[in-house]
């Protein structure tokens, strides 16, 4: 699977493969880039097929959750027959101060939009567990983008 590599700070693509890969981020130098277990599928796009999201990670490579660099959840598309990037989305709350990047995971796709759940670390959370959360809902635009409206601070 190839995805989009800007939510690293990678140029261009990341080719995966069984889910992982390497590259070379313009913030962090050499990063490993994974794809998590679980994918989500609705039919954003309101058309006869459904689309699946992905979440994805980079990280310094350590195997720590001190490592970890940014997440993002891929919307895929299989429009003629191989998978296509609808759209990167990217954390939306990053509180400064803390040591660990927001967690992003998709919960619903349906017609017209993508709801997406943030965990994020306030500075008293423990490496295992981010005590914040956000809720996002992406909008797809006329022009295929999916856009974030405003993040809604859950706990």
């Amino acid at each position: 699977m190839t995805i989009p590599g800007r939510f690293c700070d990678i140029p261009g693509v990341v080719k995966l493969s069984e889910e992982e890969g390497g590259a070379t981020s313009n913030t962090w130098g050499k990063v490993h880039v994974g794809r998590l277990p679980e994918v989500v599928y609705g039919n954003v796009a309101g058309n006869a097929s459904d689309e699946a999201a992905i979440t994805v990670g980079c990280d310094n490579g350590g195997g720590t959750a001190a490592g970890n660099l940014a997440f993002a959840v891929i919307v895929m598309s299989g429009r003629e027959g191989r998978l296509t990037a609808l759209g990167t989305l990217s954390t939306q709350y990053n509180p400064t101060g803390v040591e660990h990047p927001t967690l992003i995971a998709a919960a619903a796709l349906v017609p017209g939009k993508v709801t997406v759940e943030e965990s994020w670390f306030r500075p008293s959370d423990a490496n295992c567990c981010p005590s914040g959360k956000a809720e996002t809902i992406w909008t797809l635009q006329a022009d295929g983008s999916l856009s974030p409206g405003p993040v809604r601070i859950t706990s």
